[in-house]
């Protein structure tokens, strides 16, 4: 049984007087549907959909203790929206869900520009057994540096398609995985 992503986007409008966290959401028409009797599900679009082990594990050490994970698992913030905590109540309803973290776009930016190398944790082993495997790991190295930064990308991206520019330190993105 595979790990998937879910991932909620908040913004905060730092010129207004309440400095609250609101819920970017994009409502997918296509996937919503309504139950017999009439109970409405609605499909939510997110940045980020794909099954990337190495990058689950770089962002909350999900599946994979390959490269570096950014930081520990963080849960959910005190100050998270209530659009937020409904969604992640209702997704809880249906399977287990874990490694609840989040991330400002300001620091998954700032934290995929500070690494020069997205080196594994078994790159010196490898490269110790055979030179063809260090040239190999190498290139997966910038794999993943470019998977992490299209990651980073899709959401300053969906941002953007919502509201525009917004400053990185004011777009965080919750993330949790189930199983």
């Amino acid at each position: 049984m595979g790990a998937d992503i879910h991932m909620a986007i908040e913004v905060r409008n730092t010129y207004k007087t309440d400095d609250k966290w609101k819920y970017l959401e994009i409502k997918n028409p296509f996937l919503s549907y309504k139950d017999a009797d009439g109970t409405e599900h609605i499909d939510v679009l997110e940045p980020y959909s794909g099954r990337d082990y190495e990058l689950f594990g770089i962002l909350a050490g999900v599946r994979s203790d390959v490269y570096d994970q950014i930081d520990s698992v963080r849960g959910m913030p005190e100050d998270v929206s209530e659009a937020v905590k409904e969604r992640y109540k209702a997704e809880e309803y249906y399977g287990a869900l874990h490694s609840l973290t989040l991330y400002t776009l300001d620091e998954l930016k700032s934290w995929g520009e500070r690494k020069k190398h997205f080196k594994s944790a078994n790159y010196k082993e490898l490269a110790e057994y055979d030179e063809g495997l260090f040239l190999e790991t190498k290139r997966e190295d910038k794999d993943m540096r470019k998977r992490f930064n299209t990651f980073v990308y899709d959401i300053e991206n969906f941002v953007y398609m919502v509201i525009g520019y917004v400053n990185p330190c004011n777009v965080r993105a919750i993330i949790w995985f189930d199983s």
